[in-house]
């Protein structure tokens, strides 16, 4: 038995050894001066492209890309600001199309298997629009961020990443879509009739003014944080997560549900007013207050 414990314990003690070594290694090579950048063999040239015609929907289905929007006054015309992806050992490219059809533009990047695609950097992508309102808007990407302000979108708005973080800031949309399955959303200054956020590991959060008929706001591992929201109905919910909201108006406004299985709450469920708000986590807190 002793021989074991004694083999156990090197053994737990090499790979500590080992850890810090590797550790004091990778430190020494960033103090030297040494560039991670140089194991890549991914370069990416930022090209741009201006629509021909009128636009009224966009949909942007990138693979490696932090997608941002800006919404220009002074604009005419749509422009795309977008990285292509070269392989320098295989000569290989991603390849990016464009298509507009019948007032859609459609960006769609497929990249190639490239060599080793270890890349410190993630690429650029910028979408300009000129100011106005648009059908339908729809922006994703495998691996970055996505970001966009002053959008006004009649119909459905949604921004989704792999990898990555959300923001939506002064904006208007009929419905939002907002998705991440690891990242934090950012929510700010929006309306819409139904604003969905949804993020497996990362916090959801609201400042500035919400004005929603219908919000979801659920993650699996992080908080969600509502400040001065003005809800028709919301269902918030955290499976490992605190759960707060400051609701617009007065506690006879709403009808509140509450549930969690190991956390403590500071309102009971009642039955009030026509406004409907469901606040729930397996492992966190509930905390509701109303502005008035």
């Amino acid at each position: 038995m002793e021989k074991t414990n004694t083999f156990g314990k090197l053994v737990v003690a090499g790979a500590a050894l080992l850890v810090a070594g590797a550790i004091v290694f990778l430190v020494g090579l960033g103090l030297s001066g040494w560039k991670f950048s140089a194991l890549s063999t991914v370069t990416y040239e930022q090209k741009s492209y201006t629509a021909e015609g009128e636009i009224s929907s966009v949909s942007v289905e990138y693979s490696n890309a932090d997608i941002l929007v800006v919404v220009d006054e002074g604009a005419e015309r749509v422009t795309l600001s977008y990285p292509v992806g070269f392989d320098k050992v295989t000569d290989r490219a991603s390849a990016v199309t464009l298509e507009e059809k019948e007032g859609k533009l459609t960006v769609t990047e497929a990249p190639q298997q490239f060599w080793f695609g270890f890349s410190v950097q993630t690429p650029a992508f910028t979408l300009t629009l000129p100011a106005g309102e648009y059908a339908d808007i729809s922006l994703s990407t495998a691996n970055g961020n996505v970001s966009a302000r002053g959008l006004k979108v009649a119909g459905t708005l949604a921004l989704g990443s792999e990898n990555g973080n959300i923001s939506l800031s002064a904006s208007e949309a009929g419905k939002a879509s907002l998705s991440t399955k690891n990242g934090n959303i950012a929510i700010e200054d929006v309306t819409a009739e139904t604003l969905s956020a949804e993020s497996a590991l990362g916090d959801i959060a609201q400042a500035g003014a919400l004005e929603v008929g219908t919000l979801t706001c659920s993650t699996e591992l992080g908080d969600v944080s509502l400040d001065k929201a003005l809800v028709q109905s919301a269902q918030l919910s955290s499976e490992l997560g605190d759960v707060t909201a400051h609701l617009s108006g007065v506690r006879e406004d709403y009808s509140v549900t509450v549930r969690t299985e190991m956390g403590e709450c500071n309102i009971p469920s009642y039955v009030g007013g026509a406004r409907d708000v469901t606040a729930q986590t397996s492992m966190g807190d509930i905390f509701i207050a109303f502005e008035n």
